[in-house]
């Protein structure tokens, strides 16, 4: 009887190392290794970021009446976020306008809601890998643009 145990045992082992990750329950499986360094920077060093420009030209408030999710009435939050957005027009001085945004609770959907900037680029539909693959070919490797433009449209 206890050698029917033991080669049970052996056939359960066994099995478990040819299936596949998923089909081990977690609780059988070993714990995996722990991150030995902490992330972030080393202690003492200073951290890096763009600073917040001098002089701002505009500045612009906004805020949301009703929730953009179910028009549900929000609670006002101290929480407020700024934004800088710098326009370079054709004159030499660049208009810097900082936007504050105020981010508000929806108790209906029970989540923090903020309005969208209208004037904010949008995402762009391409990724920078596929913007460098295209300059490459049309600067390094002298593709005419009509078929730089027509190869990207395959990638």
């Amino acid at each position: 009887m206890l050698q029917l145990a033991v080669l049970a045992h052996q056939k359960a082992v066994a099995s478990c190392e040819v299936s596949p990750s998923g089909a081990i329950p977690v609780y059988q499986k070993e714990p995996s290794r722990k991150r030995c360094r902490k992330p972030g920077t080393k202690l003492g060093h200073s951290g890096s970021h763009r600073h917040p420009p001098e002089k701002i030209t505009r500045q612009e408030s906004h805020r949301l009446e009703c929730c953009p999710n179910c028009d549900g009435v929000l609670r006002p939050r101290s929480q407020v976020r700024k934004r800088y957005i710098e326009d370079i027009p054709e004159q030499t001085t660049p208009e810097i306008t900082e936007h504050l945004i105020h981010a508000s609770y929806c108790p209906r959907c029970r989540k923090v809601v903020e309005p969208v900037l209208k004037t904010q680029c949008p995402e762009p539909p391409w990724g920078i890998g596929r913007l460098f693959l295209r300059h490459f070919c049309t600067i390094l490797l002298v593709f005419p643009f009509s078929k730089s433009s027509a190869f990207s449209t395959f990638c």
